[in-house]
């Protein structure tokens, strides 16, 4: 067997490896897009797509429940939270790579410790300051700050 056959055969093997690896890491998504393309009676069957697929349940929610709405309540905070993030930290990545005092080298430090912490560690401080908003009020404000920090 020459070299050329031996890539040929390595490239196939890569490549079915590859299909193989996507198949099985997108086995939650079918399944979730087979059940729900299931009649309500059947949902709970083991089969991974419907012999008799319907768009019922798709018509449902988007007619018979407040879907529209969140969904676009979501998108929202989502825009809104990912355009602060990137403005906040490219400005703060600026001035960090630009000044090179002390104060902003022990910055970087601190930075880099901070990050060693979980997220849920933060918490109690973000519920006390969502607590000053009032109860009920501004709830797409309080995500947004939610997943900006």
């Amino acid at each position: 067997m020459n070299g050329k056959a031996r890539r040929a055969i390595g490239k196939t093997a890569t490549y079915v490896t590859l299909v193989i690896i996507i198949l099985v890491l997108n086995l939650p998504f079918l399944s979730m897009l087979g059940t729900a393309l299931k009649p309500s009676k059947d949902a709970m069957t083991v089969e991974l797509f419907p012999s008799n697929p319907t768009f019922e349940n798709f018509v449902n929610i988007f007619t018979n429940t407040n879907f529209p709405r969140y969904l676009l309540n979501s998108f929202i905070v989502a825009i809104v939270a990912m355009v602060l993030c990137t403005v906040f930290a490219a400005t703060a990545g600026y001035v960090i790579a630009r000044k090179s005092t002390f104060f902003f080298r022990s910055y970087g430090v601190t930075l880099l410790l901070l990050q060693m912490f979980p997220t849920i560690l933060l918490l109690l401080l973000v519920l006390v300051f969502l607590k000053t908003l009032g109860p009920g009020q501004y709830d797409l404000l309080r995500l947004i700050i939610t997943y900006t920090r």
